[in-house]
């Protein structure tokens, strides 16, 4: 087996049972004087202390990168800061001399927790505790300091000794040096060999890289534990005890390679600003690291733990995770759609008042049934539902409102909800792009999406919140509860979840439809459903978003404040249509929208080709008018839809709005150029 191809095994599981480090000055002296210099270093400028996790990503030759990262540290006071360190560890390395005097006379035995470690030493038993101390290296280590003056013994030599000695096959150790000396040596005595760079300059990475090592690190931090440790990852004593460090070297990677770097100096105008991202740390990743090790891949404990948690948060009985916010739209509707409801179930043909001015999801399940949609008018600057327009919108085929609250903003609720009751509709809120969105009525304050009938959420990456694809029906409604597991889960009547059997104890004992009595109830179908479920990897990703979740949303609130309260001190209003919260509201919000004037000497496409030069992503609200797109084409002109009025605010909106991000990520600096843009492009 080549050792490119051993990498991956010794970064797992594969077992060194010798590990032998080249401790002759640097590798020493940069390991553990860093620690000590950065200790001391926080302690004196009275810095945040710090995990150790943490402490280790420092390193002499990157202290300044270190510092600005973990700590925001920048100009005179990151220079000042990092010349100290730099003093402090060049006047307080206790070992680099010391090390470089010696000659190895002997393999000495310490044993520490009835486990043998050998360890080549010029005498010096603190030293060797020391190492083993700072790496918690596990079973057998030795360390060499330099080579023989009088030339009675080569690195070589010395390498064959400490295999010997410690009575191991030369494929069963590994050395770790920071030179092609030490590749060579590691070479010639038959043992692998992983380098250690310290950054240095790419001729010298390329010397250590000629002589195959299995893995070449800038600091010895950050050679995986796995490596370091020799076979220590092999002696875990239970699955938990390899399931946490596992999620811990999950952690670390997130740490090392996919942590943001600190935004708020590393911005600089011309840099990407997207509409929307996902905010993550370490926690989602080990979570989902957590449900791939269950292997249960379907819904499971994570799906019910978010279940369970998001319907406390938001304030309902009932909630369901499915694969997306379209499928709980989809749902959402089906579910009216049950003859459990008798004179409310909606049939075909009957109809459901919504607007044309939205994502075409919360319409397109209405006429995929064969029910009629009727859409009516929006306003400006709230863009949601005329409420003026709803009685004019009903009819006597009437059976719900499903309509969604723009970009976080939430529509009329007071009056829809109103109109809902005295007609006695169904009301689906589609929440997708709403969700922490609050709404007062009668001094009574609830989250939109609890308002109605059912709720419906997206976890798309751009919404506020994520688990890469998924979506969440909910209700407080027993019947609609069980109905939307029915419509979920294959149309099943039965409620076992999924991978349980008997929960309700009557298996065999019914008699359903035309079916002979005692048929399994978990194979009786009494609706026309899905499978929509989602996976519990995703959920896990859900369970801890929703733990930063308040954050998130109080972000989006100061980001959206903050952009408004520039554009208006800039002036623009006369040319452009800020967006303004719903009276009773306190507005999640998902974006801010804007609208051109019509007078405004410049259009809304001149604008958003002019932002999108400048790297800013800017959106159109959704659909604009969607019975004006090709998937209206076959219907357009029949009764498959209905629509009131001329809907002259949505045609403005379809031709004259976009609107730009606030997501959490955004920073100050962020949303300061962005309005600089905006106001650009509104007085060219």
């Amino acid at each position: 087996m080549g050792k490119r191809q051993r990498t991956l095994e010794v970064i797992g599981l594969a077992e060194y049972k010798l590990v032998i480090w080249d401790v002759d000055g640097t590798l020493l002296d940069t390991s553990i004087g860093l620690l000590e210099s950065t200790s001391y270093i926080i302690e004196k400028e009275g810095l945040p202390s710090i995990s150790e996790e943490v402490l280790k990503s420092f390193a002499g030759p990157r202290i300044q990168d270190s510092l600005n990262r973990v700590y925001g540290l920048t100009g005179e006071e990151l220079k000042r800061i990092s010349d100290e360190y730099r003093e402090h560890y060049k006047s307080n390395n206790l070992f680099k001399a010391e090390l470089y005097l010696g000659i190895v006379e002997s393999i000495e035995t310490i044993k520490r927790d009835n486990i043998t470690q050998s360890v080549v030493t010029n005498k010096r038993q603190d030293l060797a505790e020391a190492i083993l101390e700072k790496f918690g290296l596990s079973k057998y280590m030795c360390g060499i300091f330099g080579t023989d003056p009088a030339g009675r013994f080569t690195k070589t030599d010395l390498l064959r000794r400490c295999v010997e000695e410690s009575g191991v096959l030369p494929s069963e150790a590994v050395m770790i040096g920071d030179s092609k000396y030490d590749a060579i040596a590691a070479r010639d005595a038959g043992v692998d060999f992983i380098g250690v760079t310290y950054g240095l300059d790419f001729k010298s990475r390329q010397a250590i890289e000629e002589y195959d090592p299995v893995f070449v690190a800038d600091s010895p931090c950050e050679i995986p534990e796995g490596v370091a440790g020799g076979c220590k990852l092999m002696d875990w004593n239970s699955e938990s005890e390899a399931r946490e460090q596992i999620k811990e070297m999950v952690a670390e990677y997130y740490r090392r390679f996919k942590a943001p770097a600190d935004s708020k100096d590393s911005f600089k105008p011309g840099d990407r600003i997207s509409y929307a991202s996902r905010v993550y740390d370490e926690r989602e990743m080990q979570a989902l690291t957590d449900a791939m090790l269950d292997f249960w891949l379907t819904t499971g404990r994570f799906a019910d733990e978010f279940e369970r948690e998001f319907a406390k948060w938001i304030g309902v009985r009932f909630a369901h995770l499915v694969n997306s916010g379209s499928s709980a739209n989809l749902i959402a509707f089906s579910v009216l759609t049950a003859p459990e409801l008798k004179e409310r179930q909606i049939r075909r043909g009957d109809e459901v008042i919504t607007v044309a001015c939205g994502f075409p999801t919360t319409v397109a399940p209405i006429i995929q049934y064969g029910a009629v949609p009727v859409f009516v008018d929006v306003t400006v600057p709230q863009y949601n539902i005329d409420v003026t327009m709803l009685e004019s919108a009903l009819s006597a085929k009437t059976k719900a409102v499903m309509i969604a609250h723009t970009l976080g903003n939430p529509f009329d609720l007071k009056e829809v909800k109103a109109f809902c009751d005295k007609h006695n509709l169904w009301l689906v809120e589609d929440n997708c792009d709403a969700l922490g969105s609050e709404y007062t009525i009668e001094g009574v304050t609830k989250f939109t999406g609890t308002w109605g009938d059912i709720g419906t959420s997206s976890f798309y990456p751009p919404h506020h919140m994520t688990m890469g694809e998924g979506g969440c029906v909910y209700t407080s409604d027993p019947l609609l509860n069980k109905l939307i597991l029915s419509y979920r889960d294959w149309g099943r009547d039965c409620v076992c979840p999924s991978g349980k059997d008997g929960v309700c104890g009557h298996r065999f004992d019914g008699q359903f439809g035309e079916l002979p009595a005692g048929y399994d109830h978990k194979y009786t179908y009494s609706h026309f459903g899905y499978n929509l479920k989602v996976t519990d990897m995703q959920a896990a990703v859900g369970v801890e978003q929703l733990k930063k979740f308040p954050s998130f949303i109080e972000r989006r609130k100061h980001n959206w404040q903050r952009l408004k309260a520039a554009l208006e001190e800039a002036g623009v209003t006369d040319r452009l249509i800020l967006p303004e919260p719903a009276a009773n509201s306190d507005p999640s919000w998902f974006g801010f929208l804007i609208s051109v004037k019509e007078d405004a000497g410049v259009t809304r496409n001149e604008m958003t080709r002019y932002i999108e030069s400048k790297n800013i992503q800017t959106r159109l609200l959704f659909s604009g008018n969607l019975v004006k797109h090709p998937c209206f084409d076959e219907i357009r002109g029949t009764d498959a839809y209905r629509v009131v009025g001329d809907l002259k605010v949505t045609d403005f909106v379809m031709n004259n709005s976009f609107w730009v991000g606030v997501y959490p990520g955004m920073t100050d600096a962020m949303i300061d150029h962005m309005a600089s843009v905006i106001c650009e492009a509104a007085n060219r």
